[in-house]
């Protein structure tokens, strides 16, 4: 399952984590947009307008949804990170300066 997700935390990996090995990947928004259309895959980003410029980023329906995101063999996440300042309420539009990056971010895990 591909996650969209809005941030990444260590929080994210099982508690049964012995050690493991991070892929993480900076995208472009198109190589973005076709991973949402060519997977099946769950918004996680907990921000509303935020979750709406990133659907208009990447032209697809993206909802908020603040559920809990734990990796694992099966997980991949796309990381839409925002940069910049506070976004304000209901924005519609990216503040100057502002910019949203795409990272994938894949995990091989183990047990203690």
């Amino acid at each position: 399952m591909l996650y969209i997700v809005n941030a990444f935390s260590l929080q994210m990996l099982p508690p049964e984590t012995g050690r493991g090995l991070l892929t993480v990947e900076r995208i472009d928004s198109e190589e973005a947009s076709h991973l949402l259309t060519c997977r099946e895959w769950a918004s996680a980003i907990g921000h509303a307008d935020l979750a709406a410029l990133v659907s208009a980023d990447l032209e697809a329906d993206i909802k908020a949804s603040r559920q809990s995101v734990t990796l694992d063999h099966c997980t991949e996440l796309l990381v839409a990170q925002y940069r910049g300042p506070r976004l304000p309420e209901g924005t519609t539009q990216l503040p100057e300066g502002a910019t949203i990056e795409y990272w994938r971010v894949n995990a091989v895990l183990t047990r203690y």
